[in-house]
């Protein structure tokens, strides 16, 4: 597969990226070119930012941080990722007679702790486990709870990090990351 990308500069206003063309705001870090303006990599992902207001403009319940850049970070991939194969992976190491395990407090998925503060969250679906996320506890005084979820949207693999009460806005996080990439192909028509 061949991809054409736009360099970054200042007179792009978008960067095309695997049949996408991405508003240049969106842009934090773009594969590089090389001197033939030809992306044939199709390993490298695209990082992205969001800001924050705009999640909360489509998402009302949405938490704005109260710390940090006001903007989520996204990495898009050039196609799905092998969303079994990672889980089967990290979830190798657990058997379900040695790990120790309780419910989620902002989901209906497990929680396979790896220590107090850094878990996993699975989903058991009649004994059928799957990775949902990968969380952990941090802050000065431990109140921020995170964590990265790598999916499939639209054809794309997405990873990105929720904190604290957003965490239950995972399913609409989804849809609004779909509606992006779904205008985002729509632009490159």
């Amino acid at each position: 597969m061949i991809f054409i990308v736009s360099a970054c500069n200042a007179e792009t206003t978008s960067v095309e990226f695997s049949g996408l063309i991405i508003p240049k705001k969106y842009v934090l870090q773009a594969p590089e070119n090389n001197s033939k303006g030809v992306y044939d990599d199709e390993e490298i992902p695209i990082g992205l930012v969001i800001d924050e207001e705009d999640v909360k403009r489509n998402i009302p319940e949405y938490q704005i941080a109260a710390r940090g850049s006001r903007k989520l970070s996204l990495v898009v991939y050039q196609g799905p990722v092998d969303i079994k194969g990672i889980s089967d992976s990290v979830l190798s190491g657990y058997s379900s007679d040695k790990v120790r395990f309780g419910p989620d407090k902002y989901s209906q998925n497990k929680r396979y702790y790896r220590s107090a503060d850094n878990w996993l969250l699975v989903s058991d679906d009649n004994g059928q486990r799957l990775l949902v996320a990968q969380c952990s506890r941090t802050g000065i005084f431990g109140n921020v709870v995170g964590c990265d979820f790598k999916k499939n949207i639209n054809g794309y693999g997405i990873s990105y990090h929720l904190e604290n009460s957003n965490i239950t806005l995972t399913k609409k996080f989804d849809e609004f990351i779909a509606s992006k990439i779904e205008s985002w192909k729509e632009a490159s028509k």
